[in-house]
């Protein structure tokens, strides 16, 4: 990875399947539990005619307009992993951030605004997602970094 670049995730829609490992696994990694309703990425059909399953999650925009639109500051990009995080603790729900977000990847979920944290610089949907459609820029040994234990 190039120092100076912030790491950004990227989706390749044309490779989607629509098998939701990426989905059922963040939820796993998550909150302990399959369900989809509480996983921080989302497959949705998009398209005209022809439908298509498409990944939604947050990319992790350097401009970061989820934090501009943010009218008490309450996303930040960690210093650590560069994933843009939501402070929970002063959020005060008031959506901002899902409006402002061009990718459709914040949700409101139980009072709490979600979005990937990149899972602390090792995104669990990127291991995954066999098809190669979600990828991060990760040192190659990160991956095997992730234990399955750890889910």
């Amino acid at each position: 990875m190039q120092t100076g670049v912030l790491p950004t995730m990227t989706v390749n829609p044309e490779t989607c399947t629509g098998c939701h490992m990426c989905v059922m696994m963040c939820s796993l990694s998550r909150t302990g539990e399959f369900n989809a309703s509480r996983a921080r990425v989302a497959v949705r059909k998009r398209g005209g005619t022809v439908r298509k399953d498409v990944p939604f999650i947050c990319r992790q925009c350097a401009d970061a307009p989820c934090a501009a639109a943010c009218p008490i500051e309450a996303i930040s990009r960690d210093s650590a992993t560069s994933a843009v995080l939501v402070d929970h603790d002063i959020c005060n729900l008031c959506e901002a951030c899902i409006a402002a977000c061009p990718y459709d990847a914040i949700w409101l979920q139980k009072d709490k605004i979600v979005m990937c944290d990149l899972c602390g610089g090792k995104p669990v949907c990127v291991r995954y997602c066999s098809y190669g459609t979600l990828q991060y820029p990760m040192e190659e040994e990160t991956y095997d970094d992730i234990e399955d234990d750890d889910l």
